[in-house]
């Protein structure tokens, strides 16, 4: 130990031998001056300013140097980008130093044996810090960290700080001198980074609280460790286990065992001598979305290569579909993952929900599948599934495989739980064809047809009309013929229209015994018509006859219904003659001639002795014995009156006598004689 502190101040003086010779060619270009209680050494030339020291004066300012990025002087700017050899050497006043950000070099001995400083920032800007920088800054606590832009940690850089219990070297750093940080008495900890490609002798030499020395190598290969490196690092090789109390232990990264040499869960690892420590690992597993599963397994005192077993549940409708780690890589399909734990892992369980196909086909030719068919959806989803008809046709049902009935809706909407195959089943379309007539009825067509199916509609009128048309639901005429056949294409009213007949009525006379009166010759079905005969003096109207020459009526005038073309002609004749006749009496009479029709009334008065009996036509036959008698005329007619002579009851009677002759009946003006005789004793006296 001695024989290595001479040389390294032999080498030391060299150095500084050196750098005053560089100071001395410096200082022929820069000048130096004081700001701030700093000394700097300005050059104009390149706007540069080293911090440095003058004259072996020591730094007499603030107890905390800070140290600005930027000086002013003589109305000029200075970047401060260098800390120079021995600047604060050997000063027992700074407590604390803030280097900024500009400067890029620590020199030599620049803060060696600065007694009371306590913290000093050391910025990633510097690239260069120089031997014995802070060497026997005995007070410098509890941290140090060097930045990984330094990159070689020279010789005696940290040594003997007394009062250092860490050192932490980020990555970057390449190597860690000769006695770099030796003699450090308080130092517990240190982490090397995996950059570090070397450690030379005496590096960490006499730290003797040194238990913690945190590894970045993945492969401690990569590093050379100088045999010394650790001499007098606290290391008890008799105690029954290599993690003694007193020992300093290794922490490696976790996942590089094997560099370390590990073989199996019995090997005992070192490193240097020392032992290492077993890393301890966690394996968090949880499900992405604990509605859709649940995992179990997993641990948090886990050691390398133990093996664990996660397992997967899904949730009821959903199923597990693989392990990610933290990243989101795949690392398993199975349910039951079991592997040997090589580093910390939060590993998820993937689940989803069911994924069902959705098959939708057409049961027959009659219609086309328009949408949902060979979808994939989620357990749970809405799917939709749409026919397409053909022309006339109409879907009927949805079905399943089984053939149950699933719905009639189209489109149909229903929710997946499964794979799913649905049938769309058609059938051929039926419409009510409905038909109506007014003034007729509907003699056939009224019905339901199937599509495309052929049609008849035939109406019949009432009497005394006649068909003209058919018309649809919006009054359009759609034809004239009776019956109508047409193809059925949709649901369908058609109606039926009729109008009345119109006939000629021609009536005239036949002969020339009388002339016509009568109403319009065109006439309506059903309306009235009125005929009107005007016979000549002498005549009367005998009849009405049609064309064929039938009688129709012998009323004047001559009302009737129309239901045809008609043709009516009158008929006269010369009026009729009444004939009495009377013997024993007289008759009495209006007139001797009478209009058919006409109402006679004759009174026949007997003569004295006489009375009326009856009435007899010309061939004897009895007519009445009504006086006075009324008759229709009804032609030319002989009646005569009959009288019989009155027949008298001539009646006897005698009081104290007898009759003898005379009690008897006698005609009109028959003589009569009446003989009485007396009873003895008596006489006739009178009548």
């Amino acid at each position: 130990m001695l024989e290595f502190s001479n040389n390294v101040h032999l080498f030391m003086r060299r150095r500084i031998v050196l750098a005053g010779l560089c100071l001395a060619c410096v200082f022929q270009t820069t000048k130096a001056e004081v700001i701030d209680n700093i000394i700097y050494l300005l050059n104009p030339a390149n706007s540069t300013a080293i911090v440095t020291k003058q004259n072996n004066e020591k730094y007499a300012g603030p107890y905390s140097v800070v140290i600005p990025p930027t000086v002013k002087y003589a109305n000029k700017t200075y970047n401060v980008v260098e800390i120079a050899a021995q600047a604060f050497f050997d000063n027992e006043r700074i407590k604390s130093v803030s280097i900024p950000n500009s400067v890029k070099s620590i020199g030599l001995q620049a803060f060696e044996s600065c007694d009371s400083l306590i913290t000093v920032n050391i910025p990633n800007s510097v690239t260069s810090l120089g031997q014995r920088a802070f060497w026997y800054c005995i007070s410098l606590a509890p941290s140090v960290t060097i930045p990984g832009s330094v990159g070689d940690l020279r010789s005696g850089v940290i040594q003997r700080c007394m009062s250092l219990l860490s050192v932490t070297m980020e990555e970057g750093v390449s190597s860690i001198g000769e006695a770099a940080i030796n003699g450090c008495l308080k130092l517990a900890s240190v982490d090397i980074p995996a950059s570090v490609k070397s450690i030379g002798k005496l590096a960490f030499a006499s730290d003797i609280e040194l238990k913690r020395i945190t590894l970045k190598w993945d492969n401690p290969d990569s590093c050379k460790v100088d045999s010394t490196a650790f001499n007098g690092t606290p290391f008890n090789p008799d105690s029954d286990s290599p993690f003694a109390k007193d020992s300093c232990l290794v922490h490696i990264p976790k996942g590089s065992e094997p560099g370390y040499g590990w073989k199996n869960s019995g090997t005992v690892l070192t490193w240097q001598g020392f032992p290492i420590v077993a890393n301890v690992y966690a394996v968090t597993a949880k499900s992405e979305n604990s509605a859709r599963g649940s995992v179990t397994g997993g641990g948090s005192e886990l050691r390398y290569m133990d093996s664990i077993t996660l397992t997967a549940k899904p949730a009821e409708n959903h199923h597990f579909v693989k392990w990610t780690d933290a990243k989101g890589d795949s690392l398993s399909a199975a349910k039951s993952y079991t592997f040997n734990v090589t580093r910390d892992m939060d590993i998820q369980a993937l689940f989803v929900v069911n994924s069902c196909r959705v098959d939708v086909s057409a049961a027959d030719e009659n219609g086309t599948i328009k949408s949902g068919n060979g979808i994939i959806y989620t357990y749970g989803e809405e799917a939709e599934a749409e026919a397409s008809p053909s022309t006339g046709y109409h879907l009927v049902k949805w079905t399943n495989a089984k053939g149950d009935s699933l719905s009639a809706a189209n489109p149909y909407t229903f929710i997946v739980t499964r794979d799913t195959a649905i049938w769309a089943h058609f059938a051929i379309n039926s419409y009510r064809v409905k038909l109506s007539a007014k003034n007729g009825t509907i003699i056939s067509g009224d019905s339901t047809y199937t599509h495309g199916a052929q049609a008849k509609a035939e109406a019949s009128p009432n009497t005394g009309y006649h068909f003209v048309k058919w018309t649809d639901a919006k009054g359009d005429s759609l034809s004239a013929a009776n019956p109508y056949t047409f193809n059925v294409t949709k649901e369908m009213t058609l109606q039926a229209h009729f109008v009345i007949n119109s006939y000629r009525v021609d009536v005239s006379a036949a002969d020339e015994n009388g002339t016509i009166k009568s109403s319009d010759s065109i006439c309506t079905h059903g309306a009235q018509a009125k005929a009107e005969a005007f016979p000549n003096t002498g005549y009367h109207l005998v009849k009405w006859t049609n064309a064929k020459g039938d009688s129709l009526s012998a009323a004047n005038p001559y009302t009737f219904i129309v239901t045809r073309d008609t043709t009516i002609r009158a008929h006269f004749a010369i009026n009729y003659r009444v004939d009495l006749f009377a013997e024993n009496g007289t008759i009495i009479s209006d007139d001797s001639t009478y209009t058919p029709g006409a109402e006679v009334k004759v009174e026949a008065f007997p003569n004295t002795g006489y009375h009326f009996v009856k009435w007899t036509d010309a061939k004897g036959d009895s007519l009445s014995a009504a006086n006075p008698y009324t008759f229709i005329v009804t032609r030319d007619t002989v009646i005569q009156a009959h009288f019989a002579i009155n027949s008298y009851r001539v009646k006897l009677s005698a009081e104290n006598g007898t009759i003898i002759s005379g009690d008897s009946i006698y005609t009109h003006g028959t003589e009569a004689k009446a003989e009485a005789s007396p009873n003895t004793g008596y006489h006739f006296v009178k009548w």
